[in-house]
């Protein structure tokens, strides 16, 4: 959808659409010289997230072309296999959660833990950053944020003994 894009204002979408930030980004594909309808549907992205289901058919209505459309096909197996084992009602899908790290080639997620906003795991693919170590390897890789990980441990025993505190008997 961005290949017609110059350099620069792609980087610059992406950073608009990863913040969520419509008026910035309208305002930024007017000054550039693309149809309408790839301005509407850019500018549709940061919107589709939420149930992968109903995300998934958002991003198809928008697709431009056949090699967005693989993509997301590739997802919705990714999401079948995770379905078989009974993990697909813990995914949501963020068509606005853009790779502000260049040597990802493929997918890349984030997980979370229910009620704490921040970041617990992410990663993704990285088959371009294997080539340029002359790897013929394909990689998928992630980081583990103990430090939040901690915190959300904190912060469940802190509400499990509020909780436990609270109740009284008769």
């Amino acid at each position: 959808m961005l290949q017609s894009i110059p350099a620069e204002s792609t980087k610059e979408i992406l950073a608009l659409i990863e913040e969520k930030n419509i008026f910035e980004l309208t305002s930024l594909l007017d000054s550039l010289n693309i149809t309408d309808k790839q301005k509407q549907n850019i500018c549709k992205i940061p919107l589709i997230f939420g149930s992968f289901k109903q995300s998934v058919e958002r991003a198809k209505a928008i697709a431009l072309n056949t090699k967005a459309l693989a993509a997301i096909e590739r997802l919705e197996t990714i999401y079948n296999f995770l379905d078989t084992k009974n993990f697909a009602k813990y995914m949501m899908l963020d068509m606005g959660f853009t790779n502000t790290y260049h040597y990802y080639s493929g997918i890349i997620f984030k997980a979370y833990v229910n009620d704490y906003s921040k970041i617990i795991l992410q990663g993704g693919r990285y088959d371009k950053l294997m080539r340029q170590m002359e790897s013929a390897f394909s990689a998928c890789g992630f980081t583990i944020d103990f430090n939040n990980l901690k915190e959300v441990r904190a912060y469940d025993n802190y509400s499990y003994m509020q909780r436990k505190n609270s109740q009284t008997s008769y």
